[in-house]
């Protein structure tokens, strides 16, 4: 007499593996040994717990898995190697349960290693402790990108927390570096409400400054770049006069003209010890000098 086996894939070849899962397992001996129709035994299957919860992708690798273990495995080495390539070029470090976990819901799914919904489980992985890479990798490359054009060119000290935020939508492809420079800059406007009309057309709080600062510099013996070093990390330095001034006519904040700008220098105490300040002093004991009728 034929095994339950061999009757279940006389009748039903395809679903063999089932058999070990109990629930459909009953209802294939149930259809052999009651000779149920194709019909009767389909519209139980379908409606079997088994089936309404599984996903089309979820049925075929359960049956792959089941039929052909040899094939199930190179399909999971394959997925694995994806996986980490994937999480290396993002800057994500997984763990083995990590790696397990993710490499059985993309087989699952049938997804591909490299795609939106594994970039977003890998990317909501580094909210977790241990989860930053070593190497650069694409996640410390964003935090880095955000966080120097904040203040190179806006003068703001980007929060941890919100760099983390744009670099994980930028790895995850949900945001670009252009979309941040947008936000960055409506951020700029908020703090330089004068300077709106200047940022709204494309240049950034440096590019306004910067010939300013080369005055400044001019002044005191020291480079532009330096002045504008000095204005991004230190709120209270005087340079950072520069960034506006209160207009005595219309008492509203406006930029500096670069006279203002010279005066602005000329006025700090530490101006005189400059070489700058060392000439005008000069020049004016000579004039003094020569006003009394005294030669030097």
């Amino acid at each position: 007499m034929p095994t339950m086996q061999e009757r279940v894939a006389e009748r039903y070849p395809s679903l063999v593996p089932l058999l070990r899962q109990p629930e459909i397992g009953k209802l294939l001996t149930q259809a052999v040994t009651n000779n149920w129709s194709p019909g009767v035994f389909q519209s139980k299957f379908i409606a079997s717990h088994w089936f309404r919860s599984q996903s089309e992708s979820q049925r075929r690798w359960w049956v792959l898995s089941a039929t052909d273990p040899g094939e199930a495995k190179l399909q999971q080495r394959q997925m694995n190697v994806g996986l980490q390539q994937l999480a290396s070029q993002m800057g994500v470090k997984l763990t083995s349960g990590d790696l397990r976990n993710l490499q059985s819901e993309a087989l699952k799914l049938g997804l591909e290693a490299d795609s939106q919904w594994m970039r977003n489980r890998i990317a909501a992985l580094i909210s977790k402790p241990g989860h930053i890479g070593n190497e650069p990798g694409a996640y410390r490359t964003a935090v880095e990108q955000t966080r120097s054009l904040a203040k190179a060119e806006y003068f703001q000290n980007l929060p941890d927390h919100t760099a983390q935020k744009w670099a994980t939508w930028m790895i995850t492809g949900q945001k670009t570096m252009e979309d941040f420079q947008a936000a960055i800059q409506q951020e700029a406007i908020k703090r330089f409400p004068h300077m709106k009309e200047a940022l709204a057309s494309g240049l950034t709080v440096a590019d306004q400054v910067r010939p300013l600062a080369e005055v400044w510099a001019s002044e005191f013996d020291t480079t532009p770049e330096q002045v504008m070093a000095s204005m991004r990390q230190h709120a209270g330095t005087p340079s950072r006069q520069l960034l506006g001034i209160r207009d005595p006519k219309t008492g509203q904040t406006r930029m500096p003209n670069e006279i203002e700008a010279l005066r602005l220098a000329r006025s700090q105490p530490t101006w005189w010890s400059t070489s700058s300040g060392r000439r005008n002093d000069a020049g004016m004991s000579q004039m003094l000098l020569q006003a009394f009728g005294k030669r030097a």
